[in-house]
């Protein structure tokens, strides 16, 4: 495995939501510089692709981000992992062939893992194409929170929660979309942090899905899906 050197930003407090695995993101440049300070909470992730869609200043929850002034690699989906132990970090590395596998469900290009100086604390270099919209990094990053479990069966919330609604047949419709260019843009970055993940693309009966925009209602499919395009 190779081993690079990152440079991290010192830890700021965010307001977050308690997880069950405390696995740490956070976007890395081409220069392997940690973007901002790490997060548990993955929808900061989509706030980054907010930011560059809409040249704004992403501020929400105690994270800012300006694209225009600290763009992350569009080239290269990079990420830095920050385990809360050695066991989660060791689970993640043995169950790599699951997201293999789900890269080659999707057509992408199967990612690589980089070993830091840091304990515990790896970068994950992947197919940009998981960058180029939010449901993507949403559904990405989700497989790798699976990964830190024995097993799919031990999952706990609130992956535990997610796994019930994405069921075989709407996991491989999604999968066949990751190469598709559709973004689907929302007007706030509280509606980008909260409603724009693979799971709300799963809640057409939700009071959402009615304040969508009409351009986003023409892009349900047979299993209820919501796609958008670019804006």
């Amino acid at each position: 495995m190779n081993k690079i050197t990152l440079k991290k930003k010192q830890k700021t407090h965010l307001m977050e939501n308690g997880q069950f695995v405390d696995l740490q993101f956070a976007f890395v440049n081409k220069n392997y510089e940690q973007l901002t300070t790490s997060f548990k909470c993955r929808d900061f992730m989509g706030d980054f692709l907010w930011s560059r869609v809409n040249n704004s200043i992403a501020n929400i929850y105690g994270l800012q981000y300006n694209f225009k002034e600290n763009p992350y690699d569009t080239e290269c989906f990079r990420i830095s992992l920050e385990f809360p132990d050695e066991k989660t970090k060791d689970l993640f590395i043995r169950n790599l062939p699951y997201l293999h596998g789900k890269e080659k469900e999707a057509n992408t290009s199967l990612c690589k893992l980089l070993e830091t100086q840091e304990e515990n604390v790896y970068v994950l270099e992947g197919d940009p194409i998981w960058q180029s919209t939010v449901w993507k990094t949403s559904l990405y990053t989700f497989y790798m929170k699976i990964m830190c479990y024995p097993s799919i069966k031990e999952v706990k919330d609130p992956e535990s929660s997610y796994i019930v609604r994405l069921t075989e047949e709407k996991e491989k419709l999604l999968l066949s979309k990751v190469k598709t260019s559709e973004y689907f843009n929302r007007d706030s970055i509280n509606l980008n942090h909260n409603h724009s993940g693979f799971v709300a693309l799963l809640r057409k009966n939700e009071y959402r899905f009615a304040s969508l925009p009409s351009q986003w209602k023409s892009y349900i499919d047979e299993t209820n899906f919501i796609f958008g395009s670019p804006t």
